[in-house]
């Protein structure tokens, strides 16, 4: 009989965990929107007597603050005179194009302006500007729940690189003969 009614109680401890978060488990996690469509997560309390309702900080990915967060850099000895003349600007976005991305990509967009302003070519350029936004959006949308996300960030990337194969040609000839008359010794 006391098996019977342990058994019992077990069962009705398993269905009541099902309909309501067990106060012993704690309460799970629940999506939180970040910025720029991102997915993150936000802890949640139980609150007597059968509640759980979002509490603390919501815990969202991080954009590369700078472009000495990207795994592609090229490197000048005329590198803080490039930053300070104010020809690392970020993104130049045409205003018909969602601004969104061009803040999802400053840091690898201004790895680019610092790239234009070296001896590595154009097309490397280009390509390390590549490799930088898709590293942005496998880093910036992770998991499944990020999923749609990312494979837009990654269109977006794919449109950005193809802008500046396009389109770079008279910015990477204005950056040459910025640097060819103030770092000569490049």
């Amino acid at each position: 009989m006391l098996k019977k009614m342990l058994l019992g109680l077990g069962m009705l401890l398993v269905v009541s965990c099902f309909s309501v978060p067990c106060l012993w488990a704690g309460c799970p996690n629940v999506p939180a929107v970040c910025d720029y469509g991102a997915i993150g997560w936000q802890g949640t309390c139980w609150h007597f007597p059968k509640t759980c309702t979002n509490c603390g900080p919501k815990h969202c990915p991080d954009l590369p603050g700078s472009y000495k967060d990207l795994p592609a850099q090229v490197n000048s000895p005329c590198l803080e005179k490039i930053i300070s003349s104010g020809r690392v600007d970020g993104c130049s976005v045409p205003k018909e194009v969602d601004p969104m991305y061009g803040n999802v990509f400053k840091a690898a967009c201004d790895e680019h302006d610092i790239c234009y302003h070296t001896d590595t070519g154009k097309s490397y350029c280009d390509n390390d500007l590549r490799n930088n936004m898709f590293y942005v959006c496998d880093h910036y949308y992770k998991g499944i729940a990020n999923d749609v996300q990312k494979k837009a960030c990654e269109t977006a990337a794919s449109l950005f690189y193809l802008g500046v194969v396009a389109g770079g040609q008279s910015g990477y000839e204005n950056d040459q003969k910025w640097k060819k008359n103030n770092c000569p010794q490049e």
